[in-house]
Order: C-alpha cells, then structure tokens, then sequence
C-alpha cells in the first residue's frame, strides 16, 4: 500500500524502495545480539538498519510507560552493539568478507553460479561466529565444501 501510494505522489524509486523497506521491517523483532543485528545489516546495510532503529524508537513512544521505558533501553542496548559492530569493522557484507568469487576460482572452487552459493555460505558463518573472516580459513573452508552444494 505504502508503495501505491509514494508512486502516486510520484515519489523517487529510492524514496519508495527506502519506506516500503521501513514499513516492511518495523514490526521485525530484533534483539540487542550481534549476530541478529549482522544478519539484519546484511539485509538492509547500516544507514537503513539505523532508520529502522529510528522507527522502532519513535512506535516506543506511543506505548504504555512500563513497556516504552522497557522497549528504549532495548533500542539503546540495539544501538550500542551495533556501534560496536561497526567500530570493530566486523563483517557482515560479502564486499567486506576476505574472499572474493577470484580467489574462490583460484584455490580451484568451479566457475558459475557455484561461486555465489560458496560466498553466502562463507558470509553466513562468519556472520554466525563460526569461522574467522580471514582469507586462508575461508579459502580452506570453501575448498572443504561438497561439490553439489
């Protein structure tokens, strides 16, 4: 709905794609864990995940006391984690992970859509605290792999 209506005030592609998104995930349940705020970065990357926090906040305020008190320090406990996320540069993009689709085809994984099975699969444990974003642990662990992934 959201949509019709942006594009019927002639709104911008980036305008519509930026609230659409914003109404999508503002009911989303997210917890102050690093690696649930990862995954979600992941999805919507930083600037859009700090609207989404700012939308949170702003629904917070028109809840009873007990449970806007109790919502606000959630959001700052959110917000602390994730700036500390970023502080560390921890990875939660394929372009900050430290292997890249050549390197993958250079220690012999097979060319094609392969490639970007074996990324998501590195992306998500590092994401999930599995493995180190280091290039010779994720090299090894996408030489690892099944090939029929």
């Amino acid at each position: 709905m959201a949509k019709e209506i942006l594009a019927r005030l002639k709104y911008d592609n980036d305008t519509i794609k930026t609230v659409t998104q914003l109404v999508l995930y503002h009911d989303i349940n997210i917890q102050a864990d690093s690696k649930i705020i990862k995954r979600r970065l992941n999805k919507i990357g930083e600037e859009q995940f700090r609207r989404l926090i700012e939308v949170k906040r702003a629904d917070m305020t028109a809840h009873a006391k007990e449970a806007r008190e109790k919502g606000l320090f959630l959001i700052e406990e959110i917000l602390s984690v994730l700036d500390e996320i970023i502080a560390q540069q921890q990875c939660f993009s394929l372009k900050d992970l430290a292997v890249n689709g050549r390197d993958l085809i250079a220690a012999g994984v097979p060319q094609g859509a392969q490639i970007g099975v074996v990324l998501n699969k590195l992306m998500d444990m590092v994401i999930d605290e599995i493995i180190e974003n280091d290039k010779a642990v994720l090299l090894k662990k996408a030489i690892d792999f099944p090939a029929n992934m």
